[in-house]
């Protein structure tokens, strides 16, 4: 194996040691409470569309009360398949959602690694590192909200501004590089719409900071063509969810509870406050819910920031570094501003805020940011004792390698040595102590719950979770979400006959009908919506809707009649299938192109 491989294995041992305080409490036996009390459910779900072949999951069986909903057609479903893979393997299904959650705190400290690094060196990847890993607001997505999807959006900020970044500098057309951007912005597309939309305005400044750094466009060709790879990839799910969302309700998701004007955060819990606790996000500063940017990372931003401010006149050989820096923070303060209620008048006349719901869910940006400067500090402290860090012929403006070649990291035990530039290593031992201390009483679950698949699948948390964001894209042939469970076996609502061999599932039931009257009008418990065909006897036909709830209504004659219900693809569907198809096939050709 080649020593710079060996190194990074070495690295990446090193921080997962630094990281295991954060993820300890998800290691133990047992589970634990969340907001999002629906991961379970959510992968049961995703597991009974696996073993019935429904590929890409879209709907679900058990959802809206067991009348079944367009669930995954919605939401990102990208940190459940691996979960579902780990549960095929015979993990259960709690432990499955636990690994997911430990890999997105541990994968978000290694990218942000490489991306610190390439810039600061070894240690101020490694401080930048422990620095997002320990965030508070990471803490707050795992251990209090269970946000299993944004704390997945968050996993692929760093890698995106690292190969973005690598594919603009580059001074021909490297395949990785170009591989690395568009898988990155994919995952990030099929892990949260919302961190998607709240992160690309960082992205695009990023990319045209560079851009004006190299006074050329040149290669701006290939970061369209990346972006368009990783639309494509993420097709399935990105098209429909834009152009089939009229098809369901949407609107509750940015009223009452879920309107922004409810959620804004103030200073002091940004700031100052070290309160903690498991409860809600309320109206005014008394939240049951912390939403603070980590002491820690905004002093040593603050101090990055002045630093790099009396430094700008007098090493202007660093000057393209210090203006990187001043950029980041003037966006993390942007962002930061956003998140309180002074800024309401942006919220009011930017309706595309309103998706957000939450204000303080801008954190994440800051909190991104403030932890990459983090590892600035080390380049106003003498220089980077690793050579090996900046490749051989590299150009350096303020330690920053201007060539793309791979970075290669030098064992740590010679890095973190005792008698070499001491200073550096003083301030890492330091920083990374200090926050994993300051910050390890957020990374604690509230209280250990010790539960059986079979009892959270049954009864009361049974009905909690079928019904838990139940008017969250509910058919629009529904008024309203249903109050009671749905019925499990079709229903005559005129005339007479019965029901025999009833089969159903997760997007199709089948039964018989044996009809004694001259005519009847039979209820199907399953909502009505694009795409869901009603064939009698092989024959395709025409449904109602009831107005009040939206199941479908089909006429019948005298006499047995065999029955099918399956959701089908719509055009859109069968063209954004293609496009992923298509473009995965894309993907293979360049992963195995001979051409660099």
């Amino acid at each position: 194996m080649a020593k710079g491989k060996i190194s990074a294995v070495k690295v990446i041992f090193f921080l997962t040691l630094l990281f295991i305080p954060a993820i300890f409490d998800l290691l133990k036996p047992g589970y634990f409470p969340m907001h999002d009390d629906l991961q379970i459910f959510r992968l049961y779900e995703l597991d009974k569309c696996v073993q019935d072949g429904q590929l890409p999951c879209r709907w679900i069986p058990d959802g809206g009360f067991g009348y079944g909903y367009p669930m995954f057609h919605f939401y990102p479903p990208l940190p459940y398949y691996p979960a579902e893979v780990m549960h095929l393997l015979g993990v259960s299904l709690f432990t499955s959602i636990e690994v997911m959650f430990i890999l997105s705190l541990l994968l978000s400290g290694y990218f942000m690694y490489f991306l610190a690094s390439e810039f600061f060196g070894t240690m101020g990847g490694l401080v930048a590192a422990v620095f997002y890993v320990y965030a508070p607001y990471h803490s707050l997505d795992v251990y209090v909200r269970g946000a299993m999807n944004e704390a997945w959006g968050m996993v692929w900020f760093p890698l995106i501004l690292l190969f973005s970044y690598k594919l603009i500098k580059a001074s021909k057309y490297n395949r990785k590089y170009f591989l690395g951007l568009s898988l990155s912005i994919a995952a990030l597309l099929l892990s949260h719409n919302i961190m998607t939309m709240i992160f690309a305005p960082v992205a695009v400044i990023w990319s045209l900071f560079w851009f004006w750094q190299k006074k050329t466009w040149k290669n701006l060709k290939l970061l369209v063509l990346g972006g368009l790879l990783a639309i494509g990839l993420s097709a399935f799910f990105f098209i429909p969810v834009i152009l089939e969302k009229s098809s369901v309700h949407v609107e509750s998701i940015t009223v009452g509870y879920f309107n922004y004007l409810a959620h804004f955060a103030d200073l002091k819990q940004m700031f100052i406050s070290r309160f903690w606790d498991y409860g809600s996000s309320l109206w005014g500063p008394d939240d049951d819910m912390a939403f603070p940017l980590g002491h820690f990372h905004w002093i040593s931003a603050g101090i990055v920031g002045l630093l790099a401010l009396f430094r700008f006149k007098k090493h202007k050989k660093e000057r393209r570094l210090h203006l990187l820096i001043g950029l980041l923070l003037a966006v993390s303060l942007a962002y930061t501003f956003l998140v309180h209620s002074r800024s309401v008048w942006f919220w009011d006349n930017l309706p595309i805020l309103y998706y957000t719901q939450f204000p303080w869910r801008l954190l994440t940006i800051p909190v991104f940011l403030m932890s990459f400067t983090a590892g600035a500090l080390f380049m106003f402290i003498g220089k980077e004792p690793d050579s090996s860090v900046i490749p051989t012929g590299a150009e350096r403006s303020g330690g920053i390698p201007l060539n793309c070649k791979t970075t290669s990291h030098r064992d740590l035990s010679t890095s973190f040595h005792f008698g070499r530039d001491d200073k550096r290593k003083i301030l890492a031992t330091l920083l990374i102590t200090g926050v994993i201390l300051w910050n390890l009483p957020f990374f604690k679950m509230d209280y250990p719950v010790n539960i059986t698949r079979e009892e959270k699948l049954s009864g009361w948390l049974w009905e909690l979770q079928v019904t838990g964001g139940i008017f969250d894209y509910l058919p629009k042939t529904a008024s309203r979400p249903p109050g009671d469970a749905g019925f499990s076996i079709p229903q005559f609502i005129e005339g007479n006959g019965g029901v025999l061999d009833l089969k159903r599932g997760s997007n199709w039931t089948t039964f018989t009908t044996n009809v004694s009257t001259e005519n009847a009008k039979l209820m199907i418990p399953i909502f009505g919506y694009p795409g869901m065909k009603v064939k009698i006897n092989n024959k395709q036909v025409q449904y109602q809707t009831d107005e009040d709830l939206g199941r479908i209504i089909i006429d019948l004659n005298r006499g047995v009649s065999n029955i099918s219900v399956k959701l089908h693809k719509t055009l859109v569907r069968h063209a954004s299938d293609l496009v992923s198809l298509l473009s995965l096939l894309v993907l293979f050709k360049i992963i195995y192109s001979k051409n660099e």
